[in-house]
């Protein structure tokens, strides 16, 4: 329960973000939009930790995890994109 808490906390403002930046072309915007991801996920944390109280373990696991997602997946697609372009 705690690591879905964890995860939720993050994927919740990102998805929202990405739902809402497809039709945005303002750099300004986007950089608005980005400062309210960053305080709705912190808000959402202190939320959590407050009225749930979870296990913070799990809880900060699962939220470096989806963290590090941000890393993870543009240097898998990058290396997948190298292998087809080398073919």
């Amino acid at each position: 329960m705690a690591a879905l808490l964890g995860g939720a906390c993050v994927l919740l403002p990102a998805g929202y973000l990405a739902w809402r930046a497809g039709t945005v072309r303002s750099p300004q915007k986007l950089l608005v939009m980005g400062m309210g991801k960053f305080v709705s996920t912190c808000a959402l944390l202190a939320i959590a930790m407050v009225l749930v109280k979870p296990s913070p373990l799990g809880f900060f696991a699962a939220l470096v995890v989806a963290q590090l997602m941000y890393v993870l997946v543009p240097l898998a697609i990058g290396a997948k994109t190298r292998d087809q372009l080398q073919r």
